[in-house]
């Protein structure tokens, strides 16, 4: 969506600003998912028009340099405030080789979330791009689903 040409320059802020504004006016908030595209104009000013921006990194340390970068870019060049951003670490593990602290201090950003590791079979259930029931208590929801699923089918 926000590489088509209608939604490019002003036109494409417009929208953003617009549609922000509708959808805030019917919720109690607003999540939006914008991926790593921070150059398209949609995006921009969904950045420019949140209240928080939640940045969400895994804990490597190509990882932290890149993300350093761009928030170096949408600070000083979008003049995006950063005060409105978090960061949550994703996968992390205290033994993969870097400290939380040191991602936070290196990209100067308040910590508001840990996503734990989950090990190897969720790193291949995503590799393979299928769930991974990790407790008892998933597995039996898992089980539940997919009975009601074909019940529905019958």
């Amino acid at each position: 969506m926000g590489g088509d040409e209608y939604f490019q320059g002003e036109q494409g802020r417009g929208f953003m600003h617009e549609l922000l504004a509708v959808i805030a006016s019917m919720s109690d908030f607003v999540v939006m998912d914008l991926g790593q595209d921070t150059n398209a104009a949609v995006h921009l000013q969904a950045l420019r028009d949140a209240n928080y921006v939640f940045v969400v990194i895994n804990p490597d340390a190509a990882s932290v340099r890149a993300t350093g970068e761009v928030m170096e870019t949408l600070f000083k060049h979008a003049q995006l405030d950063p005060k409105k951003f978090r960061l949550v670490v994703n996968r992390f593990h205290p033994e993969h080789g870097i400290a939380r602290k040191d991602i936070v201090n290196a990209l100067q950003m308040a910590e508001v979330g840990v996503v734990p590791d989950g090990g190897p079979k969720v790193t291949a259930s995503l590799n393979r791009g299928y769930r991974s029931s990790l407790t008892p208590a998933a597995r039996l929801r898992e089980q539940s689903f997919r009975l009601l699923r074909r019940s529905i089918r019958l």
